[in-house]
């Protein structure tokens, strides 16, 4: 019987500073600022005695995140956005036997944000 478990976990931020983005404003708060919206994602290597360790195992869908910090970021699947200027800890919850998290900046500096359009005629 081989069982293999996973020896070795990490999460990570796509984005670990969240700033203001001008004239984005929060649904649920009237008049509250938004802010930026970042990637949640775990990975992990499994292993087992006599076998051969995998490592870089992206197990998001699996993993459930969770916050101390809920004033200053919310947590809605494998996403935390900012609400208000602090530091939060991203945590990942329930069922882990050592502590994993990942630091969050909000700050009110303000990002820009730009689109820009490019119309594509021929492909040949």
């Amino acid at each position: 019987l081989r069982v293999w478990f996973p020896v070795a976990t990490a999460l990570a931020a796509s984005d670990a500073t969240l700033s203001q983005v001008p004239g984005l404003q929060r649904a649920a708060s009237c008049g509250s600022p938004g802010y930026q919206t970042a990637d949640l994602k775990a990975v992990a290597a499994f292993g087992g005695n006599g076998l051969t360790t995998v490592s870089g195992l992206d197990v998001t869908p699996l993993a459930t995140f969770a916050t101390a910090d809920a004033g200053v970021v919310a947590v809605d699947g494998a996403s935390v956005t900012g609400l208000a200027a602090g530091e939060a800890t991203v945590v990942l919850a329930g069922g882990a036997t050592l502590p994993l998290n990942v630091s969050v900046n909000v700050t009110t500096a303000v990002v820009n944000v730009s689109l820009h359009a490019v119309a594509v005629t021929d492909l040949a």
